[in-house]
């Protein structure tokens, strides 16, 4: 398995962080401006702040108070809110953004329309461990990878001291209507927290 690229690989997480910016109505939720590579709406903007209480755990922090898998999942599994409006709440979880959303879900075969409390423990730890896994990669290419053969040809070639062409490849995402890449049943669209979310009506039916 190819895990996540050294520290000091990666850019000032912390300032990274620190220059989000939530809602001011506190919602967190849908249109949140990141910096995680999310081109569907997401872009830096206003004055940097500190980060603040409400923010959910955040994969790309070191593993403690800001990195915490279990915080994240007691107020998922408190919630009748779906997975996929889940996901996008930063007071939930901070910075997965819309593609790592479909993504991980698909990788997971998890129904993004479930609802949270349906989801096992064990289910989302899998779910974050990945999601620490492919983001800091995001971070370091400023290119979103989620497929695994991509991640491992990225990987190669930084190992050999190239900057990789990372291809815009995703699973699911705005694929709608073409099949699978594990299962080959249809893509499937719907808008759920202001984003349009991808995933497929076969496979993706774990809790």
């Amino acid at each position: 398995d190819v895990g996540p690229p050294g520290s000091q690989e990666v850019p000032n997480l912390v300032a990274v962080v620190h220059a989000w910016r939530l809602p001011a109505d506190g919602s967190g939720s849908a249109g949140t401006p990141g910096v995680r590579g999310d081109p569907e709406g997401d872009a830096l903007g206003g004055q940097p702040r500190v980060v603040v209480a409400r923010q959910g755990p955040d994969p790309l922090q070191p593993p403690g108070e800001h990195n915490d898998p279990e915080t994240a999942y007691r107020r998922i599994s408190g919630s009748g809110r779906t997975l996929a409006e889940l996901l996008m709440d930063q007071t939930v979880v901070a910075g997965v953004g819309n593609i790592y959303r479909c993504e991980v879900l698909w990788r997971h075969r998890l129904h993004p329309l479930r609802p949270g409390r349906s989801l096992k423990r064990a289910s989302w730890q899998l779910g974050w461990d990945d999601l620490v896994r492919l983001m800091p990669w995001g971070v370091r290419t400023g290119s979103i990878i989620t497929l695994d053969d991509v991640l491992v040809d990225t990987a190669a070639a930084w190992e050999r001291g190239e900057r990789p062409q990372v291809p815009r490849e995703f699973a699911v995402y705005q694929r709608t209507g073409l099949p699978c890449l594990r299962c080959g049943a249809t893509v499937r669209h719907k808008v759920v927290a202001g984003r349009n979310l991808f995933w497929c009506g076969g496979c993706q039916r774990r809790t």
